[in-house]
């Protein structure tokens, strides 16, 4: 039988961790208002990281007030590298 982490993958303050360390120093992580979230900030844009169940992914969304359209993108589960390293990819292409 395997733990509910091992089934869900890794948690969205993990990866947001690992992924503050692929985009550099001006980006930071913080909890999110439950346990299985998380944001990443840097100079005002926000994302949020979290499951989206019915999808069986990880959604990261921008959520900069400013930012006129607001990009969701659903990350297939995987180790805390490859989706740390596919958040880098994913904001790269919105920014």
């Amino acid at each position: 039988m395997t733990d509910s982490t091992e089934q869900q993958g890794p948690q969205a303050y993990e990866v947001a961790g690992a992924a503050v360390q692929l985009l550099g120093d001006q980006w930071s992580a913080e909890p999110g208002p439950d346990p299985f979230s998380a944001f990443l900030h840097a100079g005002g844009i926000t994302f949020t990281v979290a499951p989206d169940r019915a999808a069986g992914a990880l959604r990261i969304r921008n959520i900069d007030p400013d930012y006129t359209a607001a990009d969701t993108r659903l990350l297939p589960i995987g180790s805390t590298a490859v989706v740390a390293q596919r958040i880098y990819e994913v904001i790269g292409e919105i920014f």
